[in-house]
């Protein structure tokens, strides 16, 4: 896989790399019991439904100018946000163009956050099978990351570093020494809220994986399930705000 970086990520002010020291507990499984169906069953789906993002038409152009004159985003931040001052076409499609490229490169970094804390957990979590679907969600991460990185550097050509706030909250969150718990125990999610002083309903919350997308609406998060694969519903009772086939429409939903 290889592609052009024709705008590389900007460095925070941190540095290229930035080091969170954690003490978790490893555990090895020597029983290999695999006697929770519904994990392996999970684990199953992961392998044969996995994705690749080389299989996304990346040739595809990407004209943000156009897309915002057909949305009118000049009537949008007039009219609708109230701007402090009017603006120009012009200026409304640069500012929506940033606007766009500083969420989508936050998405990006709090993706690699996700990549990292699903790590943690194939080490922490004492059965095999829960390892074993553990990993296909590290997997999964990678891809998102790939994706977003790949769409903002060669795509987009605008991108932004992780900003401080996030990255404070991305070191909540790879530190588990605080807490000790792992998604979906709602003291993960409470942690949101805490830090940020935020009510659950002011977060809108977003995954492909069904189970996490329960665990957010049962703690009170908006949330979108981004079910690609047309997967069943699992979780009924704890039914997601919005369902999408794909990423697209999650700035206008979310």
């Amino acid at each position: 896989m290889e592609y052009t970086q024709n705008n590389p990520l900007p460095r925070p002010a941190s540095g290229t790399h930035h080091g969170v020291e954690s003490t978790i507990k490893t555990v090895f499984d020597w029983q290999y019991a695999l006697d929770e169906a519904k994990l392996m069953a999970l684990y199953e789906k992961g392998k044969t439904l996995s994705w690749n993002a080389t299989e996304i038409d990346w040739s595809r152009s990407v004209d943000v100018a156009r897309m915002s004159a057909q949305m009118n985003v000049q009537g949008f931040f007039n009219d609708v946000l109230q701007a402090p001052r009017r603006l120009g076409a012009e200026e409304a499609i640069e500012f929506r163009t940033h606007q766009n490229a500083l969420m989508l490169s936050q998405f990006l970094h709090g993706e690699q956050g996700a990549l990292l804390a699903s790590a943690r957990i194939v080490e922490t979590v004492p059965w095999a099978e829960a390892k074993f679907y553990a990993a296909v969600q590290v997997m999964d991460e990678a891809r998102h990351v790939e994706v977003y990185h790949r769409y903002l550097t060669e795509k987009l050509g605008i991108s932004y570093e992780v900003q401080p706030a996030l990255e404070t909250l991305l070191d909540d969150i790879v530190s588990v020494d605080r807490i000790r718990r792992y998604k979906p125990h709602p003291d993960v999610y409470d942690m949101i809220t805490t830090q940020w002083r935020l009510y659950p309903d002011a977060v809108s919350f977003q995954s492909s994986n069904r189970w996490d997308v329960a665990g957010a609406s049962r703690f009170g998060f908006r949330t979108i399930w981004i079910n690609r694969a047309g997967m069943p519903d699992e979780y009924p009772e704890q039914p997601a705000g919005l369902v999408l086939p794909s990423l697209d429409g999650v700035v206008t939903a979310g």
